[in-house]
Formats: structure tokens, sequence, C-alpha cells
């Protein structure tokens, strides 16, 4: 077994011990090895700690029941620590999902890695960071596919517009 006591390691080595003897089970001896290992201080704490550039406060969530409130979004999200705000899809294109953000990032952080493939309703949550980027280019390509509808109409119409004057000119 290995303890901890501020900058050096305690080991416990077992040894076996003869059969007959009063002590027939295992007795330990404590052996001191100093070696430097950082153990976290108010200057090393988990604050300063280095996170990935995708961490971020606000969390997108989805595969959500449809069914779901904001009040039990608070409860399943709000035992990693402070919830800020829910904001819920309600409209048919963003039912089942929602937006989560967070006071703290590193709350943020663990309910990403605790609620990811959680089971809520019979259905498994997706928990990802926002990432707005990726949102501005999902946006960016549903305008163009719109535009581009929208010109397929007008040139569609405009190929009736000069078949029917072909035709009425053929007359």
């Amino acid at each position: 077994m290995i303890y901890f006591s501020n900058r050096t390691i305690l080991v416990f080595e077992h040894k076996r011990v003869p059969f007959g003897s009063l002590f027939s089970s295992l007795i330990s001896t404590a052996l001191m090895i100093p070696i430097p290992i950082p153990i976290p201080t108010p200057s090393t704490s988990f604050a300063q700690s280095r996170l990935p550039p995708e961490v971020n406060r606000i969390l997108y969530v989805r595969n959500l029941p449809f069914k779901i409130s904001a009040e039990e979004l608070y409860g399943i999200f709000g035992k990693y620590g402070a919830v800020y705000q829910i904001r819920l899809g309600d409209r048919r294109d963003t039912r089942g999902t929602a937006f989560v953000i967070y006071e703290d990032i590193f709350d943020a952080k663990a309910a990403v890695d605790h609620l990811s493939g959680f089971n809520v309703g019979g259905r498994y949550l997706v928990v990802l960071y926002y990432q707005p980027a990726k949102f501005e280019r999902r946006q960016d390509a549903e305008d163009k596919q719109k535009e581009l509808e929208e010109l397929r109409r007008q040139v569609k119409a405009k190929k009736a517009s000069i078949a029917a004057k072909e035709a009425s000119e053929g007359q």
C-alpha cells in the first residue's frame, strides 16, 4: 500500500510470517522513501491547470426527451456546479436540444465528463462544449442552401414563363 505524506511516500511492504506463529497474518513494515512528487497546494491548485482549448462554460446538449422541463435539467446539471442559465429548444427544429451555461468552467468540464452518455427518459445524452465557429459554419451552410433553393425556384419560374411566351407566339 502507498500513502502520501507531504513530499514523502510511505510504502508498506507485506511479509508473510510462518503459519504456526502468533501473528499468522500479514505484518507490515514501513519504509520511508523520499520521492519528489507534486502535491496540490493553493499555489498549484486545480484552477491553474491547463484545459484543452475547446473547453467552455457553455454546453450544448442533444438527444434530450422532448417532454423534459428546464427544472428537470437544472436538477440533472446542477449536481456538478452552479448553473447560470439553461436554454431549452422549443421550436420544431431545436426540440431535444439545450444550452447549459455554468458559472465556472471546471463545473462545465465535470458535467461533460459525467453526463455524456447519461440515460434520461430512455435516451442517452450527448453533451458537448459549445463551439461558436462550428454553429456559424452550419448556419452559413443552411443559408447558402436556402439561397440555392430560391435561385432554383427563380430559374424554374423564368423557364416556365419563357416556355409560355414561346407557346403563345407559336400559335
